[in-house]
């Protein structure tokens, strides 16, 4: 009885191909096996997922596998389970996901070389080879060589194409070799489960003693923990202090990488049981921080994303930290969610996830207080007193503003503006007409830049002339009142003149960004210009004046979040002022009674949480409805277009209860000169989102030049 396996490639192909396995390698190859596989014309890795017996021969030519790579395989059952579950969830294959749990760098590389033949040598001593053939034969007739290294010196494209052609006419031989990298051999280290002492109740909520008695028993839960960073931080220091001699791994995930530094006093309590990953290490740190890991050594492993896909087992706690951040939601390569992922991974492992934030998703508040899964730990009170204005920006700075900036800056406080939009005005229009400069690739409207002097497009990067003359009506183009980073920093220079002022925004790199941080956090900066980006790098309360400028203007944003991301922005902001009675924070504003702007000056998740909540409900979106983005991109927008219609007749068909919105054609996340088509799902129930993904996957296997990605609010 023949024994064939299925395999999956870390290809966008989400099916699983049908192999047999030659009699040599029945016995090596296991469920989790990575093997070297025929595809194509090429020979690449694939991860087996499945092994099987078929007592008839298949009624298509099935290729044998080549060779297999590991022995034992390197992926738990858990693990596994994990990753096939989120291939699902997100129309992905699952051999995209496993190729990121492999050791960085390659195992092993292909050595191709092109050696002469006798029969080569002969006819190149002839004469009778002219062009390309005899250019290749004359590099080849001393030393073998490289198919790269003749493409490079004789700038010849389809090398290939020459070198199969001199292969067939026996002129030329190609060797091929297979050089395995050398690895010190790293025991991985399978921990059995160990009896701890009776978890003390003394000083615990009810819920941190329920999280606590769970590790214990080595039961899967889920919880929420909010407050204060610093709180939140020393209440994870504790639990981990408490579980030191814990033989489970514990994976510790911020969204960006320069949160990491936050947790420097967990590294420092945990010395070389602690271990940072993220993509911006070498390849060689990486592998030897992986392999630290791997063998059991380190056991709390810090970084982005990439540390869920790290195949340590026992895994005992997965802790999330700012869960409310989109930067978690990850668009280019492999689109998915980590904390969906997340979650798969503690539910598949049993092992307990805690997500953590100052200001977490209104919809995951909801569902965790529900159920009881709510730590509270607070914030710290406000000595503060905040300031609101309705005025506009250009005649506070000349009267009650400056004089406020002036007495901070005499008492050598440092101050900070937050203006969350870039360049000298958010677009520039006609007066007369209407007339808005846009991007003609985007269509969005065009940021002015005075140092610059051109109209940038802040999604794609195209740049353009400043128009001195609308081209619609003749009359004179003048800056919108949305102001950005440079006219403030104009503004402020004038006023000003003694004391630099600097800018935080996107466009700082490398060791440029991080000595400017130092010096801010070192009080050395004394004016300071920021925009969202900013609030991701500035890690401590400096400031002793903050002033918002116009933080409503994302409320205008079509989006059902628009009030929580409003709120959360604000609250970012209001981190970063000096807890004392001598510092404050100004609000410039023209809604300063909207419940996200009032709410958030004063750290106040609660009250905002219980409008917003309302409003949720009122409107039936998330967390009472199932808010479900589907994208779609093809290799042209009409071919997107053709296939976005057959997706929505045959939604129509299966789920005829559903609110559709759209579809709209609108830029591509990542891939910025790409166009893709989405549309909006409302649905009501569970059940039908697991109908859904069955009924997109069947929809993708028959439609494999689509690219769908799907996104769910619950």
């Amino acid at each position: 009885m023949a024994v064939y396996c299925e395999v999956s490639f870390p290809l966008p192909l989400i099916q699983t191909f049908l192999y047999r396995l030659p009699d040599e390698l029945k016995d090596k190859v296991r469920v989790g096996s990575r093997v070297v596989a025929p595809f194509g014309q090429r020979q690449i890795t694939g991860y087996v997922l499945e092994i099987k017996q078929l007592t008839e021969e298949p009624d298509f030519k099935v290729k044998e596998v080549s060779r297999v790579l590991d022995s034992p395989p390197p992926f738990s059952e858990n693990f596994l389970a994990f990753v096939q579950e989120l291939a699902f969830r997100n129309l992905t294959s699952p051999g995209i996901f496993l190729e990121m749990a492999e050791l960085p760098g390659p195992d092993e590389k292909r050595q191709i070389k092109i050696v002469l033949t006798e029969k080569g040598r002969a006819e190149l001593e002839k004469g009778s080879l002219k062009g390309r053939k005899k250019e290749i034969l004359d590099l080849v007739d001393n030393r073998a060589l490289s198919p790269v290294y003749l493409r490079r010196i004789l700038k010849i494209k389809k090398i290939n194409y020459y070198l199969n052609s001199l292969k067939k006419a026996g002129l030329i031989e190609i060797k091929e070799r297979i050089i395995k990298r050398k690895v010190k051999a790293e025991s991985l280290v399978s921990c059995s489960r160990q009896l701890s002492l009776p978890v003390v109740r003394e000083g615990l909520s009810e819920q941190a003693y329920r999280l606590v008695e769970m590790l214990d028993r080595k039961e899967h839960g889920q919880f929420l923990l909010t407050g204060s960073f610093n709180r939140r931080l020393e209440f994870i220091l504790n639990l981990l202090s408490r579980y030191q001699n814990d033989p489970g791994y514990v994976l510790i995930l911020v969204p960006e990488i320069h949160q990491l530094k936050k947790w420097q006093p967990l590294t420092d309590m945990l010395g070389a049981g602690a271990v940072i990953l993220h993509s911006q290490l070498s390849d060689k740190v990486r592998a030897e921080r992986w392999k630290l890991a791997l063998s059991g050594r380190a056991r709390v492993i810090l970084g982005t994303r990439t540390v869920l896909f790290l195949p340590v087992h026992p895994l005992s706690l997965i802790i999330l930290d700012e869960e409310q951040d989109d930067l978690y939601y990850q668009t280019e390569g492999p689109a998915f969610d980590a904390k969906e992922a997340a979650e798969i991974r503690a539910a598949t492992e049993k092992s307990v996830l805690i997500l953590s934030s100052s200001y977490p998703e209104v919809s995951r508040y909801f569902r965790h207080k529900e159920r009881g899964e709510v730590i509270e730990l607070g914030q710290e009170e406000s000595r503060y007193s905040p300031v609101f204005y309705k005025k506009d920006i250009d005649s506070l700075l000349k009267s009650e503003l400056k004089t406020e900036i002036e007495a901070h800056l005499e008492r050598g406080k440092q101050v900070f503006f937050f203006v969350n939009r870039k360049g000298y005005a958010g677009y520039i229009f006609c007066p007369s007409c209407g007339f808005v400069s846009r991007c003609q690739k985007c269509q969005i409207a065009l940021t002015l830049r005075k140092k610059e002097g051109d109209l940038y497009c802040r999604y794609c990067g195209e740049n353009s002339p400043v128009l001195e003359k609308c081209p619609v009506c003749g009359k004179k183009l003048r800056a919108g009142k949305t102001r950005g980073s440079q006219y403030l920093q104009e503004q402020l220079s004038e006023l000003f003149p003694q004391v630099p002022v600097t800018v935080v925004e996107e466009g700082l790199v490398g060791d440029r960004e991080e000595r400017l941080l130092k010096k801010i956090e070192s009080g050395k900066v004394r004016m300071v210009i920021g925009t969202d980006y900013a609030l991701h790098r500035l890690r401590s309360p400096v400031f002793s004046l903050v002033v918002l400028v116009n933080p409503e203007i994302s409320l205008n944003l079509p989006d059902f979040r628009a009030a929580q991301n409003t709120f959360i922005t604000i609250f970012k902001v209001m981190e970063l002022v000096r807890n004392d009675r001598e510092s404050r924070p100004v609000v410039v504003t023209s809604m300063p009674e909207h419940q996200a702007i009032r709410w958030a000056v004063s750290k106040d998740y609660q009250s905002f949480f219980e409008q917003e909540i309302g409003y949720r409900r009122l409107l039936n979106y998330p967390p009472f409805s199932f808010l479900v983005n589907i994208s779609l991109s093809g290799g042209s927008v009409r071919t997107a277009g053709r296939i976005s219609r057959e997706l929505i007749g045959e939604l129509n068909q299966k789920f005829p209860q559903m609110e559709l919105i759209g579809p709209k054609i609108t830029r591509h996340v990542w891939r910025k000169e790409q166009k893709e088509v989405k549309l909006y799902l409302r649905l009501g129930f569970p059940e039908q989102i697991k109908e859904l993904r069955l009924f997109l996957k069947d929809f993708r296997l028959n439609h494999p030049t689509a690219r769908i990605s799907i996104k769910i609010w619950e």
